[in-house]
């Protein structure tokens, strides 16, 4: 079945819609709420959305064309995605360390096949995981002070202490 739009807006076809969703693409990209990196199967920076660049305080325009082992070596970032990728041919993750200050960010990757079967591009979906990670170093600290207080009050009571 060869269904068109025109039933639901007259005048306008598929290749309308398609041409519409082009032109506002990136406005579609800025729309979400995770950092998103889109880069193609050598490693070329193609787009960043304004998530991406307000998470890294990187710009669009800053990044377009340069290659991300460049982006690494300058600090950036401390580990890339896309080699990973596009050799698997698969989904991957990490947490990654932006370079310049002290947010943490889980990444999650994924390859977009081109006609031939073969990756075209990888889009990297990056979230600020800082506080979360702050948060639980924190409850990890309690617990040992927690514990570190058990052990000198089950001393002072004679109690013995079992520090497993």
């Amino acid at each position: 079945m060869n269904t068109t739009f025109t039933d639901l807006s007259p005048g306008l076809t598929m290749k309308d819609y398609e041409n519409l969703i082009k032109e506002f693409c990136d406005d579609i990209l800025d729309l979400m709420q995770d950092g998103i990196f889109i880069s193609n199967r050598d490693g070329i920076t193609l787009r960043i959305n304004k998530a991406y660049e307000n998470l890294t305080g990187l710009s669009n325009k800053d990044v377009f064309g340069k290659h991300l082992s460049e982006l690494q070596d300058d600090g950036v970032f401390d580990v890339v995605l896309n080699p990973e990728i596009v050799q698997k041919k698969r989904p991957a993750s990490v947490v990654q360390k932006l370079g310049g200050s002290n947010k943490i960010v889980h990444l999650q990757g994924f390859p977009v096949f081109g006609a031939d079967g073969e990756v075209a591009l990888v889009v990297t979906f990056a979230r600020d995981v800082t506080a979360m990670t702050q948060l639980r170093e924190a409850i990890a600290e309690q617990r040992r002070t927690i514990e570190k207080y058990e052990g000198r009050i089950a001393d002072i009571i004679g109690i013995q202490h079992n520090t497993e």
